[in-house]
């Protein structure tokens, strides 16, 4: 982020501070609740958003050399992820052309540079490009060159690798990021690594706990034992395109004024997030980032992730515990949260609950639903009369 756009926020947060509690929505909503609970819209939802649109499969430090490789579930298509010998990474659908048994099994390794289908045999190379048949002779009429693994547009930016889950889809990163772009950019992802992720499985609907990360409304009331050092007034909430930005102060943001304007930065004394519409989370710490992302499995069946990003050179001596106790914090953050976020679920299956308002302090989850409609009704008009 540049020095320019932190003094720019960091005035509207003191100029908050004084004259109002948090950005507003224009007005309040109600969302029905059956857009929770209908499998019909759970489908289209992932059809328009999930299958068409960038998202994060993984930071690049989990694939720093040629020869490595990940695979990932995350999203209901199993995808191989390569980087080859000139450092290009490739996105595929984990499946071999001939029978469509998975290719790879292991989470992740390094000096691939083929994979052998363990069915048959047949072998690609980390490239795609199918590069031995077994018993070629029974196969006189495949072109070998056309059947390569099923390859999904992607592209690393940003220290990170996006695909679009449709092999027919195009993808721009930088457009789709728009004006965040160089926010993201300024993160500096490339000079960070991951630590261990925590999964929480969560039987409800993505946009429930999707909704929990858009507003900071909750902090005091779900977090109040845990949460210290941060303030629920003077919240900025920005949009950016479908993406949403937002920014609190920390209680070290009285101590600015006295401080010579030339050395503001924002890091010190305001907590920020940017929400990557549909799924991804990145929230900014004085000293390391937190990517959670939010995946769809059914209509009532997700699951949550959060991963520490920490500086490569924050490793050994006393770091380890650092992080961990970190880390910890995180997850007991989540798992409040999710105490509660379940039993909204169960509210919504009594069958008595007609739908949720939400308010002047919640405009994140008012977008977010604004721009899940946005999306519906852009691909409902591509694809004609349902």
């Amino acid at each position: 982020m540049t020095p320019e756009l932190q003094l720019a926020l960091l005035d509207r947060l003191l100029a908050h501070r004084a004259a109002g509690p948090a950005d507003m929505a224009a007005a309040e909503r109600i969302v029905p609740a059956h857009l929770y609970q209908s499998a019909d819209q759970f489908g289209r939802e992932y059809q328009a958003l999930f299958r068409s649109l960038p998202l994060v499969l993984a930071p690049s430090s989990e694939l720093p050399r040629p020869g490595d490789y990940l695979t990932c579930d995350d999203y209901g298509t199993p995808l191989l992820i390569t980087r080859d010998a000139d450092g290009a990474v490739h996105v595929f659908e984990n499946r071999c052309r001939h029978r469509g048994a998975r290719l790879v099994s292991a989470g992740q390794g390094r000096d691939r540079h083929a994979f052998a289908c363990p069915y048959h045999g047949w072998t690609y190379g980390n490239t795609g490009d199918l590069r031995h048949v077994t018993h070629g002779e029974c196969f006189a009429d495949t072109d070998t060159a056309t059947h390569g693994l099923v390859r999904l547009p992607a592209q690393e930016r940003f220290g990170l690798i996006w695909a679009v889950l449709d092999p027919a889809g195009r993808i721009d990163v930088d457009a789709y990021l728009g004006a965040m772009a160089p926010e993201i950019a300024e993160l500096d992802l490339e000079r960070h690594v991951t630590l261990p992720p925590y999964e929480r499985p969560f039987a409800g609907n993505w946009k429930l706990y999707t909704e929990n990360f858009l507003e900071s409304y909750h902090v005091h009331h779900a977090h109040s034992a845990l949460v210290t050092g941060v303030r629920d007034d003077g919240i900025l909430v920005d949009q950016v395109g479908p993406h949403t930005r937002f920014i609190g102060p920390r209680h070290t943001i009285d101590q600015l004024p006295k401080v010579d304007r030339k050395r503001w930065r924002l890091r010190p004394c305001a907590y920020f997030t940017y929400f990557i519409f549909p799924n991804t989370q990145l929230s900014v710490d004085p000293d390391r980032l937190m990517w959670q992302r939010v995946y769809p499995g059914r209509v009532n069946e997700t699951r949550i992730v959060q991963t520490l990003l920490v500086p490569e050179l924050a490793q050994g001596g006393q770091w380890p515990d650092i992080w961990a106790l970190s880390r910890s914090r995180d997850v007991a953050a989540l798992e409040e949260d999710m105490r509660i976020v379940d039993t909204i679920t169960e509210g919504l299956e009594t069958g008595l609950l007609p739908g949720f308002r939400f308010g002047l302090r919640e405009p994140g989850i008012i977008a977010f639903h604004e721009t899940i409609n946005r999306f519906l009704a852009a691909a409902a008009l591509a694809g004609g009369p349902p």
